[in-house]
């Protein structure tokens, strides 16, 4: 099983380079799921996952975020996150993805995924997006404002202990407004 953690301030991309992996692990005969604290804020989402082959054509409905339901959203995330890797035994495919579509831009969020992926046994990879700031605030689709994104940018690209920098990895494929460095 592999796990790819996303990592990235709002509007760098994340979600779109996801929508992008599972259209190419689909064509190639593989099968995944994608977790993320987005699905908690949508009206027609009722589960804290979904399946690739759901990303492109199921209706999400409205995005509504609410700063104060936070504390729920994120255990809910991972305990998603636990009970796909506790039951993919129970899969019936070898080559099984699993995607966090989470900011992600400190340890303190990184590591309990990255944890808990590693105790399943799952092979986890870090995949940083980075964007040109003014293109992350035009795109970002949760509101938050221009001084907390700019906090969390620079965040973001200072220099830290990582401990799972050996798994990090840069997307192949990167779209023109995307801008990257391999920090393992």
């Amino acid at each position: 099983m592999k796990v790819s953690i996303m990592s990235g301030v709002p509007g760098s991309g994340k979600s779109h380079h996801v929508r992008e992996m599972a259209k190419i692990w689909l064509s190639e005969g593989k099968r995944g799921t994608v977790v993320s604290t987005d699905f908690f804020w949508y009206s027609n989402i009722h589960t804290m996952d979904v399946y690739f082959d759901e990303l492109s054509h199921k209706d999400f409905g409205e995005y509504k975020f609410e700063i104060p339901r936070l504390a729920e959203a994120h255990p809910a995330c991972m305990a998603a996150f636990i009970d796909i890797l506790k039951n993919q035994e129970d899969r019936d495919h070898a080559d099984y993805h699993v995607i966090v579509d989470n900011t992600c831009i400190h340890n303190w969020e990184i590591n309990p995924y990255y944890l808990v992926a590693q105790s399943f046994g799952a092979d986890v990879e870090i995949l940083r997006v980075e964007a040109n700031l003014d293109d992350c605030i035009a795109r970002q689709t949760h509101n938050v404002p221009e001084h907390v994104l700019l906090k969390m940018n620079m965040t973001f690209h200072e220099e830290q202990d990582h401990p799972w920098e050996a798994g990090v990895k840069i997307p192949a494929q990167h779209m023109p407004w995307w801008t990257s460095r391999n920090v393992g």
